[in-house]
């Protein structure tokens, strides 16, 4: 089988493997940045949920105080319910 192959044919399959790795190497690099990506989102999400449940807390300590009740009351509704949609979902 290899005596029958010529230099161009040779070199036309090397070509054609070198492009077919080229393009398993530029998915791996989007798959990398993907996987990247929803590392960032899952990092920001914890991040976003602990500023919520410190803003909470302040809160009931500004509810406790009689500061401001309707305001903040409100203020801790919205964030419950932004707690509760994100473990659900």
């Amino acid at each position: 089988m290899i005596e029958n192959l010529t230099v161009s044919e040779l070199i036309k399959n090397i070509g054609t493997l070198a492009v077919m790795f080229g393009f398993i190497i530029y998915l791996a690099k989007i798959y990398s940045q993907i996987k990247l990506t929803q590392e960032q989102m899952s990092n920001n999400d914890r991040l976003t949920r602990a500023n919520l449940k410190a803003t909470k807390v302040m809160l009931d300590h500004f509810i406790e105080d009689k500061v401001g009740n309707g305001e903040f009351r409100d203020a801790r509704k919205d964030i419950d319910e932004a707690l509760i949609e994100r473990r659900v979902s």
